[in-house]
């Protein structure tokens, strides 16, 4: 039943990005702003893209549209296609948005730098902007390489308990994903101010240290994001406002996100779960910095993992708060490295907010308190515990982040 069901909406979301794309292409004289949509839901997040492209379609009006211009390029297990989604009036008055392909690829997978970027090159090449903001859509590890799962995650189950909502917990192509040091490879040179990532654990600062020189801002969540994903329904009318400069348009985009998630329900039960940041990444070297010295002089402090704020609901965590964790490791908070830590953390951290229990599909589907939670995740290595974490640390002292503070 629940693969006929799956086969069922994606055939119709086949026909919808298929079926309306006729009224050829929308050319604008003055665009300030193209969103592009980097929508990869070949994976068991496809009814939720079905879902969220309606969104777009009903909400997509030559008010909420008039400074701007829709990029779409979504992969299915059927195809991999970049779209333009216009307003236009239909016959019986109002408008509605309409889908008009642009590109159909062959290549295997879409989360290869090389594709990604030919897909990026095309939509900026169609709708040339003074700005550029770039939506990643589907599900994500964080900093965690392609060859450790998180044997819990929901993109692992081909579906979870079907009166408890998934998560989108960035990648799976199949199979495939893409880590953040290849988008930033991907995205390198095109401009980009600001990268919204739709998908769970986008704050973690392994992944964000690799983007620091690639894009203005990041808006992500530093825990799992529920299957709705972003507000795009709300969104419409905040992504092209030309008054808006890239942070405000972030700060919006935060605002919006928490504002649905608190009221949001699932089947008619109430889930009021979600974290959300901005962060500026030409801050990013100066916290590296500020955490560089807090390691010279702490890192051989213990540390119980115990009482730092983990961001997902297992027994042993992968994702912890940076700053609670910093805290923690100082013990000082009156200390000067504390001090020129926490000053840099708040100026990288623009913007922050969350619920106050997050939600997680980990482990069992369940709650956890968010008392310390402040916007940036980070891993804290185990030494010796097991070794699926010996692993995982191998993997943690590997990345960019952790050789600069760690001054390997």
């Amino acid at each position: 039943m629940k693969h006929r069901l799956f086969v069922v909406i994606l055939a119709l979301l086949c026909l919808l990005v298929t079926g309306s794309a006729c009224h050829g292409p929308w050319e604008k004289k003055n665009n300030h702003r193209t969103v592009i949509i980097y929508m990869e839901a070949n994976n068991n997040l496809s009814q939720w893209a079905h879902t969220n492209l309606n969104d777009l379609l009903v909400n997509a009006s030559d008010v909420n549209m008039e400074n701007g211009r829709l990029m779409l390029f979504m992969n299915t297990a059927k195809s991999k296609k970049l779209y333009e989604i216009k307003p236009y009036r239909s016959d019986k008055g109002g408008y509605r948005g309409d889908t008009v392909l642009l590109e159909q690829y062959q290549f295997a997978t879409a989360l290869k730098k090389n594709a990604m970027r030919e897909v990026l090159q095309d939509a900026m090449q169609a709708a040339p902007a003074d700005e550029y903001a770039l939506i990643l859509w589907s599900h994500s590890t964080g900093w965690l390489p392609e060859d450790i799962e998180i044997k819990e995650s929901s993109y692992i189950r081909a579906a979870g308990a079907p009166e408890m909502p998934i998560t989108k917990n960035f990648g799976m192509d199949g199979r495939k994903s893409i880590s953040y040091l290849d988008i930033a490879r991907a995205i390198e040179g095109l401009d980009l101010d600001m990268m919204m990532i739709d998908a769970c654990f986008g704050t973690c600062v392994e992944a964000l240290y690799d983007l620091r020189n690639v894009c203005d801002y990041v808006v992500a969540s530093p825990i799992e994001i529920l299957g709705a994903g972003y507000p795009y329904a709300d969104l419409m009318s905040v992504f092209f406002d030309k008054d808006l400069t890239i942070p405000m348009l972030g700060e919006a985009v935060c605002r919006a996100y928490m504002q649905y998630y608190r009221q949001y329900r699932f089947q008619g039960t109430p889930y009021p779960y979600g974290a959300i940041s901005l962060i500026d990444l030409s801050k990013m070297d100066a916290l590296a910095q500020a955490t560089r010295d807090v390691m010279q002089e702490c890192q051989d402090s213990p540390i119980d993992h115990k009482k730092v704020q983990a961001l997902e609901n297992r027994y042993y965590s992968l994702y912890y708060d940076f700053y609670h964790y910093i805290q923690q490791l100082t013990k000082e908070e009156s200390s000067d490295i504390f001090t020129t830590f926490a000053r840099c953390f708040e100026q990288c951290v623009v913007y922050h907010d969350h619920s106050e229990k997050l939600y997680s599909n980990l482990n069992g589907y369940s709650t956890r308190a968010l008392d310390n939670s402040y916007g940036l995740s980070s891993y804290i290595p185990r030494p010796g515990h097991s070794s699926y974490f010996d692993r995982c640390d191998q993997a943690y002292f590997e990345t960019n982040w952790a050789k600069y503070i760690y001054g390997h």
